[in-house]
């Protein structure tokens, strides 16, 4: 049918450079679409009042230096849904200007363990207890294969994990898939977790996978975080707390999970992102060394990898979560964030396996 919602759809979006973002919630196949007729999304400040907003957000790591970018919801659809007036639009539509996007270098392993034995050094100088090292693995797709059909990929292989592909002029093309809830409201429940701790994906039940002290104490420095960031907030109330091994593509991860009232942070939200993220997982602790230490220490801008997104205020629910497991792309060529945190007993090789171990969430879909 040519007024039907698919894959093709999405690729007509991104040939006409359309502000868009299509994703997958975790445990759901069929896609969402949030587009916007304008050609610029919106840019807003963390003091803006979110309950004003509607639509699909994008906010990167450093959140403090670089802008959250909203695309509004001027077509809200659904994958199979019949929408004659959203298809004409892309149709009728004459292509908006094309922006270079300049992609970050691969990341040598020679910097990497450098940037390592640097950040070993500073924990032993007590500057943090925990920093989250990420680095650039640089690629290419065929020219065969779309990024509309990467993404129907990432749906088929990766149903438990949130997958996006958004677009915008400010960001360039952006597609991921990451297990890490940052926050849900739905109704009056609020949700959060604390993640953290990687290992291999084994052949056996989630609940017979041993940890080691290196990830235990790793998850504990994200679990002490947010508990703090949501007592701020939530006072005497005492949120569910459950702890549990998660399967994430070909990975496995520690999850604290936290159920709360969504009352006590609906006047606040903003105030509570800004605290809230980024969390140890994604950036260290204590968070303002953790941060000035990555910024210090890293070569390239970690733009939307590690910084948070998802569908905002849509049919009354909103579902951020953390961007990993992500890629930018310009044309054929690719460039994948990966990452992993790091205390004072990490080993080096340890770690380079690990963020070879996440980037194959997606090389093993673009190879």
């Amino acid at each position: 049918m040519e007024a039907q919602i698919d894959y093709s759809f999405i690729q007509k979006c991104i040939q006409k450079r359309i502000c868009f973002a299509a994703y997958a919630l975790p445990g759901k196949s069929e896609f969402s679409i949030i587009l916007q007729r304008s050609a610029y999304p919106t840019k807003f400040n963390p003091g803006d009042v979110f309950t004003n907003y509607k639509g699909f957000i994008a906010a990167p790591f450093d959140a403090e230096n670089a802008d959250k970018l909203l695309i509004s919801d001027d077509f809200s659809l659904k994958e199979n849904e019949i929408n004659t007036e959203a298809w004409k639009f892309v149709n009728d539509l004459k292509a908006h200007k094309k922006y270079i996007q300049d992609l970050p270098l691969s990341t040598p392993s020679e910097t990497y363990f450098q940037q390592f034995n640097d950040f070993i050094s500073l924990m032993n100088r007590r500057r943090a207890k925990k920093l989250v090292l990420s680095r650039i693995i640089n690629t290419y797709k065929s020219p065969n294969r779309s990024y509309s059909e990467l993404f129907k990929s990432l749906n088929v292989k990766y149903i438990n994990s949130f997958n996006y592909l958004f677009y915008t002029p400010n960001s360039g093309l952006w597609m991921g898939a990451t297990p890490e809830q940052l926050l849900r409201i739905d109704g009056e429940e609020a949700s959060t977790s604390a993640l953290a701790g990687t290992q291999k994906l084994q052949d056996i039940q989630l609940n017979k996978y041993v940890w080691g002290e290196k990830e235990k104490i790793e998850q504990q420095f994200v679990v002490d975080f947010v508990e703090r960031i949501l007592k701020t907030y939530l006072g005497e109330e005492k949120p569910k707390k459950q702890t549990r091994t998660i399967k994430a593509a070909k990975a496995a991860h520690l999850e604290t999970s936290y159920k709360f009232n969504a009352f006590k942070i609906s006047l606040n939200l903003s105030d509570f992102l800004t605290d809230l993220h980024p969390t140890p997982a994604v950036c260290g602790s204590p968070k303002s060394a953790a941060l000035r230490l990555i910024r210090e220490t890293e070569h390239h801008d970690r733009e939307f990898y590690s910084g948070f997104l998802g569908p905002i205020n849509m049919e009354h629910r909103t579902d951020l979560f953390v961007g990993l497991r992500c890629m930018k792309a310009d044309g054929e060529n690719i460039s994948l964030y990966v990452g992993g945190g790091i205390t004072p007993d990490s080993n080096a090789q340890n770690e380079w396996d690990e963020t070879e171990l996440k980037a194959q969430t997606l090389l093993s879909l673009i190879n």
